[in-house]
């Protein structure tokens, strides 16, 4: 389980688990917390060990591709973290 804070009124915060690819919704940041496996984490970004995670930005457009696992072991934290209505 992560922790997350945020601005109230200004952001809301949804955590899941996720085996499968993650597809960060446009204007939403997030964080990716490897519990096991291997994942990639957009195009060009380094791989993340079991424990690390990646943060991406709401307005982050290098990484807005998917995040997908690349062993069948792969497990995460997904904290999506769209902008409050």
């Amino acid at each position: 389980m992560l922790d997350i804070m945020v601005r109230r009124g200004h952001w809301t915060a949804r955590e899941d688990q996720v085996a499968g690819p993650v597809v960060p919704p446009a204007g939403h940041a997030g964080m990716l917390d490897v519990l096991r496996g291997r994942w990639q984490p957009g195009a060009e970004g380094r791989l993340p060990a079991s424990g690390q995670g990646v943060w991406r930005d709401g307005d982050d457009e290098a990484s807005g591709g998917a995040v997908a696992p690349l062993s069948p072991d792969a497990a995460a934290l997904w904290a999506d973290v769209p902008p409050a209505e």
